[in-house]
């Protein structure tokens, strides 16, 4: 089991569990598509809406609207015209962008996309219902199936059934997690790869956590106001202040004589 991944891991009664995840052969890539196709015909045929009539079908549902979808293509309107003007230094009229307006830029593309993912996460949560989604679900259950084995080399289920009964142990989901992770070659630095984010990395206006900070290090808000590590507004002297700048007095807590018995 040269090629594979250990991990210590617990089933849901907190007994220890090693495990290996490996990487799946050609065979098992075969057969897990094998399995998907065999999915996805079955949900086909039982009526399961497919990919392409999600929008159409959430509608139809009153869970999508025209606004969701013109408010969709303003984000990606703005975010891939702002991103042009960050990438290239100028602005459309050709006007070169001062490093001021650059991070506005780059701050109200890091709210839109925000704004966008989450606005497209409430269609992302029911394409696990589509033909495909249930389709590209199986043939992962399938893989992890086949390429999570114990200290022995043997698999640790039986069978993709045997996944489907303990896919709630907590191995089973940690592993399925590293396996993911190694198929998807899953990033935990995907976000500082954003460009709007490498922008405000090169020209140190955030720290290596995106958290913004001014040209002496100290940590700020998006409007380049002084904030403390919790994010809340303070003066130069590390004094608390509130919206109009005013030094917040913390009330004392009051003492009393102990007299319990």
């Amino acid at each position: 089991m040269s090629k594979t991944f250990r991990m210590v891991s617990k089933d849901n009664d907190g007994n220890e569990k090693v495990l290996f995840i490996k990487k799946p052969t050609h065979t098992e890539l075969t057969d897990a598509q094998l399995y998907a196709s065999s999915v996805f015909n079955k949900a086909k045929n039982a009526g399961a809406c497919l990919r392409s009539k999600l929008t159409e079908y959430l509608k139809e549902q009153g869970l999508w609207t025209d606004k969701d979808q013109t408010k969709v293509e303003e984000l990606k309107f703005r975010v891939e015209t702002n991103l042009k003007i960050l990438q290239t230094g100028k602005h459309i009229d050709g006007g070169k962008v001062k490093l001021t307006e650059g991070r506005k830029l780059a701050i109200e593309t890091r709210r839109d996309r925000l704004t966008l993912n989450l606005l497209l996460a409430k269609q992302r949560e029911h394409d696990v219902y589509t033909v495909e989604g249930q389709a590209e679900n199986a043939r992962f259950d399938y893989l992890v199936a086949v390429c999570v084995l114990d200290e022995e080399g043997e698999k640790i289920f039986k069978d993709i059934n045997d996944y489907y009964d303990k896919q709630e142990e907590v191995y089973a989901v940690e592993a399925a997690n590293q396996l993911a992770s190694m198929s998807f070659n899953m990033d935990d630095d995907w976000e500082k790869k954003l460009p709007e984010n490498q922008f405000l990395i090169k020209y140190k206006l955030v720290d290596e956590n995106l958290r913004y900070i001014n040209k002496d290090g100290k940590y700020v808000n998006a409007d380049y106001q002084l904030v403390n590590e919790d994010g809340n507004r303070i003066n130069e002297h590390n004094e608390l202040i509130d919206k109009d700048g005013q030094v917040i007095i913390e009330s004392p807590v009051a003492e009393f004589e102990d007299d319990l018995t």
